[in-house]
């Protein structure tokens, strides 16, 4: 039985922008403190006015699970990891380590956004997260 099922992603993680689902007003994002509209993914992850802070684990599904990112309006968005995880092109390991001896705990720790060095189903999310953390920031021309 194979222990990890490659991603069919071909294009630099950087590069690629899927299209995400209509979040009903035809933008990626609104902020619900000072409505900011973040019209792409793109955007949204550029933008230097957010810093992500966290990851709330969902337990059954790591897609439902929620990235937080405070603004610099003083207040935090939770978006799906799902939105995401489309920028992973690694390994996804089928195992589920989270509560047994050998996980490190860190899902379950909101703040801690580091790697997670065990080969659990979980771990491609904390690369996400990697990913995240490391776009290339550019300014905003116009803030709304």
């Amino acid at each position: 039985m194979r222990d990890h099922i490659e991603c069919l992603a071909s294009r630099p993680r950087f590069e690629r922008l899927i299209r995400m689902r209509d979040t009903g007003d035809g933008h990626f994002k609104t902020c619900s403190q000072c409505g900011f509209v973040w019209e792409s993914r793109e955007s949204f992850l550029k933008d230097p006015a957010l810093k992500m802070i966290g990851y709330q684990v969902h337990g059954e599904d790591q897609r439902e699970g929620l990235f937080l990112f405070n603004h610099d309006c003083h207040t935090t968005l939770s978006l799906r990891a799902g939105h995401f995880l489309d920028l992973y092109q690694g390994p996804m390991f089928q195992a589920r380590l989270i509560g047994t001896e050998a996980c490190p705990g860190q899902c379950l720790r909101q703040g801690d956004l580091r790697p997670c060095p065990e080969k659990c189903e979980c771990a491609y999310v904390r690369e996400v997260i990697q990913i995240i953390l490391n776009w290339p920031k550019q300014p905003v021309a116009t803030r709304r």
